[in-house]
C-alpha cells in the first residue's frame, strides 16, 4: 500500500540520525581511552560495578530510536486512499470580438484585430472545462455555440477576418443582445442535466468603441439585469 507524507520536507530530519547514534559509540570510545590511562581496568570495572554498560547501551539505542520515531510522526505518514466528488461551478463566457473594419488599424501592433486575437487564444489557454461561445459582429452579428473544444474555437478565431463579415458596421447592442441569448440557449439545454449547477455568466466585449447604431449601455444595463456581468476591452 502506498504511503503519502502530509509534511515530507521534515524526513531530512532523518539524516541526523547517525550522528546522534555515534554520540553514545564516542562516548564509550572516550571512556575506555580514559579507562586504560587510569590503571588496572579490574579494579576501575569493581568501583564503578553500579553503572552497568548494557544498560547504557540498551539507554542510547532507546534515544535513537525514539528520536527517529518521532521525526517519521512529525512528516505525518498518511495511508490507503479515499474519493471525494467535488462539484466545480464552472464559468460561461461569451467572447463579443468586434470584426469591423475599423479593427484593422494598425495603431496597435500588428494591428487591432490581430491584438485582439491573440489576447484571445491566451485566455483559452489558461481556461480549463469552462464554457465558451463567441459572437463575431460587425453591422451584423455570427455565433459559435458553447463549448469547451478550445481548439476549435482557436481555429475558428484564426480563419475569421474583417472582410468575412456579410454587413459592415459596427452593431455594439446588438452583440450584447446576442451574446445574452447565447448564454441563455445554454442554460436552457443545461436545466435537463442530473448534475446541472448554477455557472456564473460573463460577457467580454472587445472593440475599439466605434458603434454605429442601437445603445450599447442599455444593452449593457439589460445583461446586468439577467445577472450577466460583462467586461469591455
Amino acid at each position: 500500500m502506498a504511503v503519502t507524507w502530509q509534511h515530507g520536507d521534515l524526513l531530512w530530519l532523518l539524516l541526523a540520525v547517525p550522528v546522534l547514534a555515534g554520540l553514545p559509540l564516542f562516548a564509550w570510545w572516550r571512556r575506555r581511552r580514559a579507562t586504560q590511562r587510569f590503571g588496572d581496568r579490574e579494579v576501575l570495572r569493581t568501583l564503578t560495578a553500579g553503572r552497568s554498560g548494557p544498560w547504557r547501551a540498551t539507554r542510547a539505542v532507546l534515544f535513537v530510536l525514539g528520536v527517529a520515531l518521532a521525526i517519521v510522526a512529525l512528516a505525518g505518514p498518511q495511508y490507503g486512499s479515499r474519493t471525494r466528488i467535488l462539484r466545480k461551478r464552472g464559468i460561461d463566457v461569451v467572447i463579443a470580438l468586434d470584426f469591423s473594419k475599423s479593427m484593422l488599424a494598425r495603431d496597435v501592433s500588428p494591428s487591432r484585430i490581430e491584438r485582439a486575437k491573440a489576447e484571445i487564444l491566451r485566455l483559452l489557454a489558461d481556461l480549463d472545462g469552462d464554457r465558451v461561445g463567441v459572437v463575431a459582429f460587425a453591422g451584423e452579428s455570427m455565433e459559435f455555440p458553447m463549448t469547451t473544444d478550445y481548439r476549435a474555437l482557436s481555429l475558428f478565431f484564426r480563419d475569421l477576418g474583417p472582410y468575412d463579415m456579410p454587413v459592415g458596421g459596427t452593431a455594439i447592442a446588438r452583440a450584447l443582445i446576442t451574446s445574452k441569448r447565447l448564454l441563455e440557449r445554454a442554460d436552457a439545454n443545461r436545466r435537463d442535466a442530473p448534475d446541472a449547477t448554477q455557472r456564473s455568466r460573463v460577457v467580454i466585449l472587445m472593440t475599439d468603441g466605434e458603434d454605429h447604431e442601437g445603445d450599447p449601455v442599455e444593452a449593457a444595463r439589460e445583461l446586468a439585469d439577467a445577472g450577466i456581468t460583462v467586461f469591455t476591452v
